[in-house]
């Protein structure tokens, strides 16, 4: 099954990306830890078997790794002391003010106030606080933005972690992603019943819509789930309310699951064949030839665009004459 890779998905899962910056320490007080540093600190905590300390710390490794994805290194500007860009920054933030997730969280951190105060306008930046926290479900969007964080945290030191790391650390870094896939499935479930519809990012806003779609899209130890609440998120899609390549990643996990050919190419498998050589093969897709058009239609890039970011390349020949061998693993994947 295809994991979020690397720095391409750290882009895909914060739609608005040039809207965060990270401060894992305060201001003034040393350098900003690396998501290398995190991911490190993780392993140490889990060889010590110290979940309480893990939990703590999975969750910020995803804004530390996003914001090294990013052009913007805003947390460096700070503990230099680099007023001017800092403000310019945020000048561009309070221009036209997104319910963003990571935004919020910093700036609302009082940790941080002793900083963002000595900039002038802070009165602007309270005022952007103020919009965000006073939209209706905000309670709910703050839980969902939570969720985020360790929904993401934990893939990216997954996807991360040394080739070095013991099978026992792999196994309980698994294990925790099953542990939040599970549970973040069951309040993503009731938060739908809730609202009786997709509430979509016109009433949670980008993120959470975002977030509520990747916890249906994880639930692969309940699918039903995915097709209990398709047809919520094609109306969203249809009312412009929700992203449609959120809907063609859930048709095909739900199609994958099913043993199906998939319609719009967005899964994906990695197998060790027995001469113990890697096979990366995408899952079976019904009229290949058109994949791109119907792509297009959802808003997505080419298929070979989309495999590229994996480090991977789309030979259409190529793939029709391997479909055999892509069908037994992929049949022999669903008996598993």
């Amino acid at each position: 099954m295809s994991r979020l890779r690397n720095k391409r998905i750290a882009s895909l899962i914060c739609t608005r990306l040039t809207m965060l910056f990270v401060c894992i320490f305060f201001w003034g007080e040393g350098k900003a830890q690396s998501s290398e540093d995190l991911i490190g600190r993780c392993i140490t905590f889990l060889e010590a078997n110290d979940s309480i300390a893990f939990r703590k710390v999975y969750p910020d490794i995803f804004m530390r790794y996003a914001a090294e994805a990013s052009e913007i290194y805003l947390d460096s500007a700070i503990h230099q002391g680099d007023r001017q860009a800092v403000q310019s920054y945020l000048e561009s933030l309070t221009a036209a003010p997104e319910l963003d997730a990571l935004a919020y969280y910093y700036l609302s951190n009082t940790e941080y106030h002793s900083f963002f105060r000595s900039l002038s306008g802070w009165e602007k930046y309270e005022r952007w606080l103020d919009s965000v926290k006073s939209v209706p479900y905000a309670d709910i969007r703050d839980e969902i933005w939570r969720i985020q964080r360790e929904d993401q945290g934990i893939r990216v030191l997954w996807i991360n972690l040394p080739k070095e790391t013991a099978d026992t650390t792999k196994a309980q870094v698994r294990n925790e992603m099953r542990r939040v896939d599970e549970r973040n499935t069951r309040r993503a479930a009731q938060i739908l019943d809730a609202f009786g519809k997709w509430p979509g990012a016109d009433v949670l806003g980008a993120s959470a819509d975002q977030t509520l779609w990747l916890c249906i899209q994880h639930a692969d130890q309940r699918p039903e789930v995915a097709v209990r609440y398709l047809p919520m998120l094609k109306a969203a899609v249809d009312e412009k309310r929700t992203v449609p390549m959120y809907y063609a990643y859930l048709v095909d996990r739900i199609r994958m699951h099913e043993g199906r050919e998939q319609v719009y190419g967005t899964q994906t498998y990695k197998i060790k064949e027995e001469d113990g050589r890697s096979f990366f093969f995408v899952v079976p897709i019904e009229d290949v030839e058109h994949v791109d058009e119907r792509r297009a239609a959802m808003g997505m890039g080419p298929l070979a665009e989309y495999l590229e970011g994996m480090g991977q390349k789309w030979d259409l020949v190529q793939y029709q004459k391997d479909l055999p061998k892509i069908w037994t693993y992929y049949r022999r994947s669903k008996m598993k």
